[in-house]
């Protein structure tokens, strides 16, 4: 019984044997028709003693005929069908596994080669499909890498500039600090040093407003001895400012530079005692000889958040320079109006 189910599942599976087998019926009945013909028209005509014989040859004709045709239709229809059909299904089976370069036969020109021009056709347009995406995905992957450079490119090229203009900045400074050191070291007259230093800062620096204020050491406060860019300069030259009194008593006291952004909102700027009433950026530095106390810068631009790191460091470095010329041209004033007495 198992042997039988595994013919019929065997006959199953393939169209092509499913003909033959239903072909091979129809010849066997077929087969026997005309069997049961020939056996009646020689039975009809035959003798009776030679009925048995006649019998046995139409039987062993029939038989023979029937295997024949038999083999004849299953083998046309394995040769016409079934080798085709298995090519064409082993074809899509390759396919399906993704051998996309796999051609399903067609040599004939019937509904089954017509089937594998179909399916050819369907390869090619799938392995056209796939060309295009690997093409696409190397496209892309260039162009991703592409601009990953630019990018890594631009940030160099970023870091360079800003590099360059860290750079220009100091050399910018040093030149300033060249400039005003060699100028101010050279000149033993108070006033005219004042005078030069306020306004070569100044300018160079770009700060629209300088003073210079000194420390007066019998009375321990600071005096605004020169000026650059105010407008009423002389109202506060010669103001006098005690340690701890406005912005610039406090630097006196701390001895460290202080930085207000904006002027109008900070209750310790006092505006020169009310009389220069301009807000904006203000910077003090001490002018230190010795760890001693000689005065301070401040300068100020009329704008909001307007002083930078750059003018600080600038600031700070200048003012060791500057205390030290002001110290020198205060002990040769000295000597000069001792000499003077003296005399």
């Amino acid at each position: 019984m198992q042997g039988c189910n595994r013919v019929i599942g065997w006959i199953r599976r393939s169209v092509a044997r499913r003909i033959a087998v239903v072909a091979g019926l129809a010849a066997a009945v077929a087969g026997g028709i005309v069997w049961a013909f020939l056996l009646r028209r020689i039975m009809a005509h035959a003798p009776p003693e030679a009925h048995a014989r006649a019998l046995l040859m139409v039987l062993a004709g029939g038989v023979v005929l029937v295997s024949v045709v038999t083999v004849a239709v299953v083998t046309t229809v394995r040769r016409a069908l079934g080798v085709p059909l298995e090519r064409l299904s082993d074809a899509m089976a390759r396919a399906e596994k993704g051998d996309y370069l796999v051609r399903a036969p067609t040599e004939t020109a019937d509904e089954i080669g017509s089937l594998g021009g179909s399916f050819n056709a369907l390869l090619r347009q799938i392995t056209d499909q796939q060309v295009d995406i690997i093409d696409t995905g190397r496209a892309l992957t260039e162009t991703r890498r592409e601009l990953e450079l630019k990018k890594e490119l631009a940030e160099k090229a970023g870091i360079i500039e800003q590099q360059n203009r860290r750079l220009e900045t100091q050399l910018a400074e040093l030149e300033l600090l060249y400039e005003t050191s060699r100028t101010i070291t050279s000149q033993l007259d108070l006033p005219r040093l004042l005078a030069t230093l306020c306004e070569q800062v100044g300018k160079t620096l770009g700060f629209e407003e300088f003073a210079i204020l000194l420390l007066d050491e019998p009375s321990g406060q600071l005096v605004v001895s020169a000026t650059y860019g105010f407008a009423d300069g002389e109202a506060v030259r010669g103001l006098r400012f005690d340690p701890g009194e406005g912005v610039a008593g406090i630097v006196a006291r701390s001895r460290e530079w202080l930085l207000i952004p904006d002027t109008s909102t900070d209750e310790r700027y006092l505006h020169f005692k009310g009389r220069h009433r301009v807000d904006g950026s203000l910077l003090c530095v001490p002018l230190l000889y010795r760890d001693r106390l000689v005065g301070l810068f401040s300068v100020m631009r009329p704008r909001v958040d307007a002083i930078g790191e750059a003018d600080i460091r600038t600031l700070v470095a200048l003012a060791s320079t500057a205390a030290l010329a002001i110290t020198n041209a205060r002990a040769c004033d000295h000597r000069a109006n001792g000499a003077v007495t003296g005399g």
